[in-house]
């Protein structure tokens, strides 16, 4: 998916430049074990072509880590298992963003030239007339409705499951793909500066991958 994933680097570059308070860069190692199914030449090959679609996305590029410096990256992963099954790794740089913040200021911004919004909301029926849909919204289990040239339907993994509830026929297919995220206080890593790490993308036997990422002075884990 070249274009999509073109689209998401300017887009992050894009975030870094005008709001570098709510994104910041997040340094991401990628170790290479023995058992893994991605040999280090696919690893490395699909860094380079992220890094050619990010262009000058204002982070540095991609680079190979000796076992020597991972611990100064990591300090957090088994030194007896990095010597003993590591093949190689690689660094490269992401962001990460408080989505939510962001959103917020886009919602005031748009207030500000003259649009309005309403949360804690549910959309509980859309009808389509002549040239125009009329939107029923519930709130505080008082109903309202308005009227719209156009409705945005950016629910995600549940677009599908909203368009045939009010009645509507999707024209994608539309899976929910679930994952698991934990959030865990700095105190797991003892003696360890959470903001001097790297986060971690491991490959799991099964073929997954699984990240552990410094998030916003706590620790992230999941499934991507």
């Amino acid at each position: 998916q070249w274009g999509l994933v073109h689209e998401a680097l300017n887009e992050r570059s894009l975030l870094l430049k005008l709001i570098p308070d709510l994104v910041k860069p997040v340094p991401i190692l990628l170790p290479v074990f023995k058992s893994d199914k991605r040999p280090p030449w696919l690893v490395r090959t699909g860094l380079f072509f992220y890094d050619l679609l990010a262009g000058d996305g204002l982070l540095p590029s991609a680079t190979s880590i000796v076992k020597e410096d991972i611990h100064h990256y990591a300090p957090y992963l088994s030194k007896e298992k990095i010597e003993r099954d590591m093949k190689c790794a690689f660094l490269y740089y992401d962001a990460q963003m408080l989505d939510d913040v962001i959103a917020r200021l886009v919602a005031f911004a748009a207030r500000k030239l003259g649009a309005t919004f309403e949360e804690n909301t549910t959309v509980t029926k859309i009808e389509k007339k002549e040239n125009h849909f009329e939107v029923t919204l519930q709130k505080n289990k008082v109903e309202q409705k308005i009227t719209a040239k156009h409705v945005v339907n950016a629910t995600g993994a549940w677009a599908n499951k909203n368009l045939i509830h009010w009645g509507f026929v999707p024209n994608r297919v539309c899976l929910l793909n679930l994952g698991s995220h934990l959030v865990f206080n700095k105190e797991v890593t003892p003696n360890i500066d959470i903001n001097s790490c790297a986060g971690s993308l491991i490959q799991e036997p099964d073929g997954r991958v699984v990240f552990f990422i410094p998030w916003w002075d706590r620790w992230l884990m999941g499934t991507t």
